[in-house]
């Protein structure tokens, strides 16, 4: 019923507008978002029932460390290990230092568990942060609706419901907490101090972005851009400028320093190793950004920090475009800072994604602005010239290209060569590699491995020997040595059928990634047809499997002479047994029976059942292993339930 409402609601909604020659009422869109938040709310709900679990660590680590919290206890002074456990985070969704550790210490500022203690402290624990989170994303929406100008207040739903913000929210990204914050100090940010402004625009911006700074670091990048335009806004109405940026900064400062306050005077060095560890700990290098021309393109690698100064130079520049260039920029400097994060080491795609609504905010709610004269004077009323304007842009432009320059040449100090494989048969994933390492550098190399599978960093694969990932592993200077490196467990190991990468990263004499080249075990598959057997098979009737030779498209390969093979196993209720039938008239219970292809890349194979059984048999297929190769190109499975021949 409900899911017949939401989808009444969404036609009548699509009928008012195309209809109607005017914009809806604020109460007819206040009906229609209400609606959106109804579906929204079923949608996640839906998707919290079907994967109870966190998908990152910092949601994990903020419930937990809310219960420390209730019980008395500083977050920051405790491992954060129980929580990986207790909400069940998978291992491929936990961050890594480069040495193979894994980030286990508190490391947000405190508002990233504070807003989850009233509902524990009420009892609630199932999913509670997750729940919690949705609720401060569906306010951000709210809020940004009511904020926006009436004309674009229908991309407020939109943000709502695009199904890559709800998946952040309920895959456990926890940037939703800042976001109604980020909004609000956002929102006709250059009223700030204005005394002819009579909305809580002239105050609310510093306290907002404190509470916001509070939860997460990324809106402490925000700080300095809203201190320069406090400075230029203030200079323009006459006002005392440097009481103006000061005032700013003190507020916001000051409320971020409130709701960290108790956990500062407990322990100040704990508090701030957490609290900056995203910052400037050694984490794994990943994301959407330049980084990929390394870890995919395999340019450059042998010194991270480039990047990190690429990221700092960037940012640098954003906040001088801003300053001279200001009524140009004034709409669109968040837009700059966005940026800025594309260069990092780490540049995971919500940190610009997840910026977008306050940007929004930010570009449509204040006043329009004229190129004058005012751009060529600082807040301080400084008169710059276009000389000078130019060669400071000019200068740190080529700061950071020099930046990227550097990093592209820095060559990594491992060349990675995957040379063989090992899988798991019918579970088709792939278990341990076989590695040709050679050392470029003329420095001894300790490389610690692990594996790129589906855009995720895998846990630490370990040395064939070794009890700790990259403790046995040494690479001389220029020396090549043949590395066999282990999954450690079962999320770590990469399908067959998908591409992976391994990274060697190193940590001395620099910080450093060194990538294979992109891995697929197989681009060939096989199709079973019939693809079901619907009905019982008496036993000793025939079934006649066509097995085709397909690649990765689909399309029918045409080689004569491929080995295929045919297993078959039963699923027992208590245990994996061997299956009764006959393959191609082999002996009862045979498996696996081989056969080769035709000219049309077509295997066939004839199965009977030998005895009734009260499980069905299941059938698979696959490319017979070659010498020193894995068996690649699994079928689909199909199954057969034997019954006597009465049909009893």
């Amino acid at each position: 019923m409900l899911q017949m409402a939401i989808v009444a609601i969404a036609i009548s909604a699509a009928w008012r507008c195309w209809t109607s020659p005017d914009a809806p009422s604020w109460r007819v869109q206040a009906v229609l978002l209400g609606g959106l938040l109804i579906a929204v709310g079923v949608t996640t709900a839906q998707q919290l029932l079907a994967s109870p679990f966190y998908g990152t660590d910092s949601v994990a680590f903020g419930q937990y460390s809310a219960q420390l919290v209730l019980k008395g206890l500083n977050p920051f002074t405790h491992s954060m290990a129980p929580s990986i456990d207790a909400f069940h985070v998978p291992v491929t969704y936990t961050t890594h230092y480069l040495d193979g550790r894994s980030m286990l210490r508190a490391s947000y500022p405190s508002g990233s568990f504070l807003f989850y203690v009233p509902a524990l402290a009420l009892g609630w624990s199932a999913q509670e942060a997750v729940v919690i989170d949705i609720v401060f994303w569906t306010a951000a929406m709210l809020l940004l609706w009511r904020l926006l100008p009436a004309g674009l207040r229908w991309l407020a739903g939109l943000l709502l419901s695009t199904t890559i913000y709800t998946s952040f929210v309920v895959g456990g990204v926890t940037d939703s907490l800042y976001m109604p914050f980020l909004i609000a100090a956002l929102w006709r940010w250059d009223r700030y101090g204005d005394q002819a402004e009579r909305t809580p625009a002239r105050w609310i911006g510093p306290i907002a972005l404190g509470v916001a700074m509070a939860v997460k670091q990324t809106p402490w990048f925000v700080l300095p851009f809203l201190l320069i335009g406090v400075g230029m806004e203030a200079r323009r109405r006459g006002a005392r400028w440097v009481h103006s940026v000061t005032r700013y900064a003190a507020t916001s400062v000051g409320v971020f320093a409130a709701i960290n306050g108790p956990w500062i005077v407990l322990n100040p060095a704990a508090w701030f190793k957490g609290a900056v560890a995203p910052v400037t700990a050694s984490f794994v290098p990943i994301g959407q950004g330049l980084i990929n021309l390394t870890l995919i393109q395999r340019v450059g690698g042998g010194d991270l920090r480039y990047y990190t100064l690429a990221a700092g130079a960037a940012f640098l520049l954003a906040l001088l475009l801003l300053l001279l260039y200001y009524e140009r920029m004034k709409p669109a400097w968040m837009l700059l800072l966005m940026a800025t994060f594309f260069f990092a080491p780490r540049s995971l795609g919500n940190y610009f994604l997840m910026l977008a609504p306050a940007a929004l905010i930010a570009a449509v709610t204040v006043r329009p602005t004229l190129i004058s004269q005012a751009e060529n004077k600082t807040p301080s009323g400084v008169i710059i010239t276009p000389r000078v304007r130019v060669l400071a842009v000019t200068s740190v432009t080529l700061a950071l290209l020099t930046s990227l320059a550097l990093a592209a040449a820095a060559r990594a100090p491992l060349s990675l060569r995957i040379v063989g494989l090992q899988t798991n048969g019918q579970k088709q994933l792939v278990t341990a590699a076989v590695l040709q390492v050679h050392n470029n550098s003329g420095s001894s190399v300790r490389p610690y491995f692990t594996v790129n599978s589906g855009g995720y960093i895998t846990n630490f694969w370990t040395p064939a020997g070794a009890s700790i990932p990259g403790r046995a592993v040494i690479i001389p200077p220029h020396a090549t040595k043949e590395v066999t490196v282990i999954a450690p467990d079962v999320p770590s190991m990469p399908g067959i059928s998908q591409p992976f990468q391994v990274y060697a990263y190193t940590t001395a004499p620099t910080e450093s990634v060194s990538a294979s080249d992109v891995e697929l075990p197989t681009t060939e598959t096989l199709y079973l047809s019939p693809p079901t057997v619907e009905t019982p098979m008496p036993v000793g009737d025939a079934t006649r499997f066509t097995v085709q030779l397909d690649d990765r498209l689909g399309r029918a390969i045409h080689r004569a002479g491929v080995p295929v093979e045919m297993g078959q196993v039963v699923y027992a209720e208590h245990g994996l047994l061997g299956g009764d039938a006959s393959i191609n008239g082999s002996l009862e219970g045979a498996s696996p029976v081989a056969a080769l292809t035709d000219g049309s890349g077509k295997a066939v194979f004839v199965v009977r059942g030998v005895q009734p059984a009260a499980d069905p048999t299941y059938f698979q297929a696959w490319i017979a292993p070659l010498r020193h190769q894995p068996p690649l190109g699994y079928s689909q499975v199909v199954s057969i339930r034997f019954v006597p021949r009465n049909g009893r």
